[in-house]
């Protein structure tokens, strides 16, 4: 009577097989930190320019109501000017100040023309 040894089949993964799906975890995990990094980097800029732009809108705001502007890092430059707009044959004129604030951190501009 003869025996026959087999060999136990063993399960499991090579150690290539490791390091292939290693290397595609990581490509994976980089891909993903570099797309939320840029996204937060955005979120971010976008914050600091709305910031800006509602310190501008204020600052043009004090300056109509109060003729001064008290808001921190905002200019307001006022200039008289005298609009004309013509509608077909009709000329109509309005006079009254050109406001233009500025931030000195980012360079957010606002225009506004402030009727007498």
């Amino acid at each position: 009577m003869k025996k026959f040894i087999f060999l136990k089949k063993q399960e499991g993964f090579t150690l290539v097989e490791i390091i292939v799906s290693i290397a595609l975890l990581s490509i994976v995990l980089l891909v993903l930190s570099t797309t939320f990094m840029t996204s937060f980097n955005i979120m971010n800029m976008a914050s600091k320019n709305t910031k800006d732009i509602n310190n501008v809108a204020a600052g043009i705001e004090l300056t109509t109501a109060s003729a001064t502007s008290s808001v921190a890092g905002v200019t307001v430059n006022s200039n008289s000017s005298v609009f004309t707009i013509t509608f077909g044959s009709t000329n109509v004129t309005v006079s009254g100040n050109y406001l233009q604030g500025n931030t000195t951190n980012s360079g957010i501009a606002f225009k506004s023309f402030v009727p007498n």
